[in-house]
């Protein structure tokens, strides 16, 4: 697992201390990803009784702890009173703080989907911010093309990487948990449980699970993937029953053609070449039907010097071949 170097450890800035475990507190984002941290579990607590706490506690300067949540609650829980902590000030930056807590956990844990989803929420905020840095600095890294930001694709696909997802599946596990969020809020506890374990077990099922529990804006149209379509494109998927009806027109005469030319009267109908031609129309207008909002500009207006998104030309959506080709970490 490779982080920024920004939160590699200058040991010159870094100072190795001695603190009362009750003085130091638990950072809150270490709670929301990984939950309560029971030091009892899987013999820790045991482990340190009889040996002592073998690592240092990394904290903040203002005693926030960034790795060793559990050693923190093991020595309370032994009445330790004093444990060795180093003192982090290289880590000046909250973004910078949370990434190192991440990474911490990371190499000593196994960790479910749900965690890692809600690793993935927070490390593609972070990168988000540092792309809306560079920005801001001038950076090279600010060009868009296809009216879809580099910075946004960008900042889902290291963060997927990160936390050992592919960028399809973070995204649709970040769903779910906001999903479970969203159920524990209501008071739906049973709803909630449901959801987080079968996201630890199968991240397309819980997906699909809430796909089929959230109603439809009944004014919102939609995809054949169920994107909402941006208001540009309305129009040309408000007029899907017209492709719809040239297409069983075109079967209907294509078997018209063919029954006729069983027939005697029909004798001199060329059947096979009339089928050919008749299949490629319809392969035409099955093709130039509205099929997904573009997956490259996601209808957006471009925002580069490009005068139009080169996927879509400008309209904002697309045929079935423009979906089918795109990255899989665009769709």
């Amino acid at each position: 697992m490779v982080f920024s170097t920004r939160t590699s450890i200058p040991k010159t800035q870094n100072q190795s201390e001695v603190r009362d475990p009750r003085e130091l507190k638990n950072h809150p984002v270490n709670q929301t990803i990984y939950g309560d941290m029971d030091a009892s579990g899987d013999g820790f607590l045991a482990d340190v009784a009889a040996r002592g706490i073998q690592q240092e506690i990394h904290i903040t300067p203002t005693n926030i702890v960034i790795a060793g949540h559990r050693r923190r609650r093991a020595a309370i829980t032994l009445g330790i009173p004093e444990v060795r902590v180093l003192v982090r000030h290289d880590l000046t930056e909250e973004n910078d703080i949370i990434e190192a807590l991440i990474c911490s956990n990371q190499h000593v844990r196994e960790r479910t989907t749900e965690q890692k989803a809600r690793e993935f929420d927070h490390i593609r905020r972070i990168e988000i911010d540092r792309g809306k840095q560079r920005m801001g600095d001038g950076g090279k890294d600010t060009v868009k093309t296809a009216g879809l930001s580099i910075e946004s694709r960008k900042s889902r696909n290291v963060a997927a990487k990160q936390v050992g997802l592919a960028p399809s599946t973070a995204t649709k596990a970040s769903e779910v948990v906001s999903a479970i969020d969203a159920a524990e809020e209501s008071g739906d506890t049973g709803k909630a449980s449901e959801l987080r374990e079968t996201l630890n077990k199968n991240v397309t099922e819980a997906h699909r699970q809430i796909q089929e529990n959230t109603p439809a804006k009944p004014d919102q149209v939609v995809d054949a993937n169920g994107v909402p379509v941006p208001k540009k494109a309305v129009a040309a998927f408000e007029a899907l029953p017209r492709y719809t009806a040239i297409k069983s027109a075109i079967s209907k005469i294509k078997k018209e053609i063919y029954d006729l030319s069983q027939t005697e009267p029909g004798a001199l109908v060329r059947y096979n070449r009339i089928k050919i031609d008749l299949e490629n129309v319809y392969r035409s207008v099955r093709f130039s039907t509205p099929y997904c909002v573009c997956p490259y500009c996601r209808g957006r207006p471009v925002l580069s010097r490009v005068a139009t998104c080169d996927a879509c030309k400008g309209i904002g959506w697309g045929g079935e071949s423009l979906y089918d080709n795109a990255p899989e970490e665009l769709k």
